[in-house]
């Protein structure tokens, strides 16, 4: 296999990951009519930065899923896709759906501003909604991965043992009723996450380098 190839699903990786930590740095927290109709551009803005990411993301660890050759690992990217399907559709929501509908409240009569206010609602329901799918799915994958580069010793053991680590940390915080859909709770998780996904990026972009172990990545029948 071209190491080139190989390489490029590290970088893949790891701008999924720069794109994802643009998304979580800027994105503006919610608010009332009149100030989701002032944040419209920065909405919008940051929410099509997380759909970029997301292809870069899936590219990076197909080739990641392929280097490690377990069947853990091909189940883990079926759950991470699924959990990029999630955020692709929270980000649409989220994202674009709502600026459009605020963007046509600007002259609205106030029965019709009341019940916004109540769609406006349950869209945010529909997002956390959303947002706990990927929190669960996208933990499960990095638990499994982990499992599996324990099977292959492809990596060091100390990245399997902090993803499984944080991948069941997450899951029982969310089971045990902690809040991580806001904003803040939401960025605690990213933040564990994408240092993950950015560590396997840089190992996957030297493991590449080396023919004796880079040589297959990409193709999953060799």
């Amino acid at each position: 296999m071209n190491n080139r190839i190989g390489k490029s699903y590290g970088i893949a990786i790891i701008i999924g990951c720069v794109l994802m930590t643009i998304t979580m740095v800027l994105h503006p927290v919610g608010g009332g009519i009149e100030h989701l109709l002032t944040i419209t551009p920065l909405i919008i803005g940051t929410h099509l930065i997380a759909i970029l990411s997301i292809p870069f993301m899936v590219y990076g660890f197909y080739g990641f899923t392929c280097f490690n050759g377990g069947a853990l690992s091909t189940g883990a990217f079926t759950t991470f896709t699924l959990s990029m399907v999630a955020v692709l559709i929270a980000a649409a929501i989220n994202g674009l759906a709502l600026p459009f509908f605020v963007g046509g409240l600007d002259t609205s009569d106030v029965e019709t501003i009341e019940l916004s206010r109540l769609i406006l609602s349950f869209n945010f329901s529909l997002n956390q909604a959303f947002d706990i799918i990927f929190i669960i799915f996208a933990s499960a994958a990095v638990v499994l991965w982990s499992i599996d580069i324990l099977r292959s010793r492809k990596f060091p053991v100390w990245i399997a043992v902090y993803g499984i680590a944080s991948g069941t940390l997450a899951v029982t915080a969310l089971g045990s009723g902690v809040v991580l859909t806001h904003l803040a709770g939401f960025r605690v998780f990213m933040f564990g996450f994408i240092l993950w996904i950015v560590i396997i990026g840089i190992l996957l972009i030297r493991a590449a380098g080396k023919p004796n172990e880079g040589e297959n990545v990409g193709n999953p029948e060799q």
